[in-house]
């Protein structure tokens, strides 16, 4: 997995794929890698790869405190 800069593309590239038809273009797919949460007892910012189910808790690696989490939420700005 890359991760870094984006190339983007020079503004005739750019163009070339518009002149394309729309069924010759290729898309990627954007992929949401994790989710975050804090603790409520000590604020520490976690990491998490999935969801947690509605009534599994998580625990903090550092202050060890158990908690629920609620819906994930996208943030804004």
């Amino acid at each position: 997995m890359h991760k870094g800069k984006v190339e983007i593309p020079t503004r005739d590239e750019y163009e070339e794929l518009l002149m394309r038809k729309s069924a010759d273009w290729e898309y990627g797919d954007i992929i949401a890698a994790g989710y975050e949460t804090g603790c409520p007892k000590c604020g520490e910012l976690l990491s998490l790869i999935e969801i947690p189910a509605g009534d599994e808790a998580v625990r903090c690696p550092v202050c060890k405190h158990l908690f629920l989490t609620g819906p994930p939420e996208h943030a804004y700005g």
